[in-house]
């Protein structure tokens, strides 16, 4: 059980459950929503499936941020940053299509916000004009809705026309300036972004689309 222990004793105390019976229930979860969610998530939604609330406790092994740990917790986005209502939020499996603002300037490296790790990772930001959004498949938007409702919030009030900053990692913007090479990509051209698996363990689909009018 690991670092999940609290949560399925919350589980077998509510249930009567056994162990064994919740960790079928939880790949079975997994297996059906096709590895979309991470094990936390699967046994997040299998304790709601029985009618309980899992309680995220505060983080113990590292002092808060502020004097107000919920408030910290409460900015936490799992595997992403601190809202910044210019960013371009991206949700696995939704594609993007976007036009690069400036295809020749070199895009700033910044770094996250606190995101309850003990490091931070860097990242590169690119701008961007969305020119839309929308899930590779209906099921992701409903899984995202489900587990994640604020990032799904977020992404469907994002404005198409308007410009935005894209966040990479240094793996994507690696695998992206690739791309743009390969693919000859200036202002003009159409990039579709499609993002997919879990933290650890994620693809980055970059795609040229065409040219704009």
């Amino acid at each position: 059980m690991g670092k999940f222990e609290k949560y399925y004793n919350q589980i077998i105390e509510e249930t009567g459950l056994s162990v064994e019976d919740i960790q079928k229930s939880v790949k079975e979860k997994k297996e059906e929503l096709k590895g979309l969610i991470s094990d936390e998530g699967a046994l997040f939604i299998v304790g709601r499936d029985f009618g309980i609330d899992l309680k995220i406790a505060p983080p113990k092994d590292k002092e808060p941020e502020s004097d107000n740990w919920m408030e910290d917790l409460a900015n936490v986005e799992i595997g992403t940053f601190e809202k910044d209502e210019q960013e371009l939020k991206i949700a696995k499996g939704y594609n993007y299509t976007f036009k690069m603002l400036d295809s020749r300037k070199k895009p700033a490296e910044i770094k996250d916000v606190f995101k309850g790790k003990e490091s931070k990772q860097t990242k590169f930001q690119f701008w961007v004009k969305l020119i839309g959004v929308a899930p590779s498949k209906s099921a992701y938007a409903e899984i995202l809705k489900d587990e994640k409702s604020f990032i799904f919030d977020w992404v469907n009030s994002l404005q198409k026309g308007n410009d935005y900053k894209l966040k990479l990692s240094k793996t994507a913007a690696k695998q992206f300036a690739q791309f743009c090479l390969d693919e000859q990509i200036n202002d003009d051209s159409i990039i579709r972004y499609t993002r997919f698996g879990e933290s650890g363990n994620t693809t980055y689909e970059f795609k040229k689309l065409g040219k704009t009018e």
